[in-house]
């Protein structure tokens, strides 16, 4: 019996099979990161805040468009911490899906 190896890609799924694997993951980090930044809200100078918008400030996350008092009350936390899963949850299917072979049997 022979066999041939085949390597396979994140990139190459389908865009709906990414997205899917996005949103699993996605799904996963999102509930954790809420635990987290919940359990600073009694902390200053975290109180009276929404968790994403903790979060986001915990990790500096877009900090540019949040710098001043002004412009965080107009930034969009949630949707930060949306973006934030989604490029997260991209890199680890990329990483995930480096090293993935497979093996076919012919005869």
């Amino acid at each position: 019996m022979s066999s041939r190896y085949f390597s396979i890609s994140y990139e190459d799924l389908s865009f709906d099979k990414q997205q899917e694997m996005i949103k699993e993951i996605k799904d996963m980090l999102i509930p954790e990161w809420k635990i987290e930044a919940e359990s600073k809200k009694n902390m200053e100078p975290y109180c009276n805040m929404k968790w994403q918008e903790i979060y986001c400030r915990i990790y500096a996350i877009d900090w540019q468009l949040w710098e001043t008092d002004e412009e965080a009350k107009k930034f969009d936390w949630e949707f930060a911490v949306d973006q934030e899963a989604e490029e997260i949850a991209e890199e680890k299917c990329n990483e995930g899906m480096k090293h993935l072979q497979t093996e076919v049997n012919y005869e």
